[in-house]
């Protein structure tokens, strides 16, 4: 009895092992990959930059423009010098969708800079990025336009 009851327990853990979905993973600059799985993205704090699903805004590229036009407030300082251009913007999309790590990449100065990081600390939550449909955390970024209308 008791070995009938360990071959069974072993089938089910080996065959849990063996039914998880293999993804190559570049280490060390892309030169040698390694092994993950399924249950490993679940669990693991990596870092992903390039994700299958790329995280987005809830609603889409659209609804994050109409969410930056009722929102971006142009500093007052960037009007009086006439200071346009795009701000772009690093951060990371965490599994639950919030997120971390804003960070200005390339900047126009006269306070637009913080308004960006401003308006994006504001944004709800993202749709993460995904690997065989699995939330996993993702860096990306994004650029805010700043122009000055008449």
């Amino acid at each position: 009895m008791i070995r009938v009851l360990f071959f069974i327990i072993t089938f089910f853990a080996v065959s849990n092992v063996y039914s998880q979905r293999p993804i190559m993973r570049p280490v060390g600059g892309g030169e040698s990959y390694e092994v993950v799985t399924d249950s490993m993205l679940r669990h693991e704090k990596y870092l992903y930059t390039d994700a299958e699903i790329r995280p987005s805004f809830l609603g889409g590229q659209d609804n994050f423009d109409l969410f930056v036009k009722k929102n971006l407030r142009y500093p007052i300082k960037a009007i009086k010098n006439n200071t346009q251009g795009k701000v772009t913007l690093s951060f990371i999309v965490e599994r639950s969708g919030r997120l971390t790590h804003i960070a200005v990449m390339r900047g126009i100065g006269d306070g637009c800079d913080e308004e960006a990081v401003r308006l994006l600390k504001k944004s709800s939550k993202w749709s993460p990025g995904k690997i065989h449909d699995i939330p996993v955390r993702t860096q990306t970024s994004i650029g805010i336009k700043f122009l000055v209308s008449n």
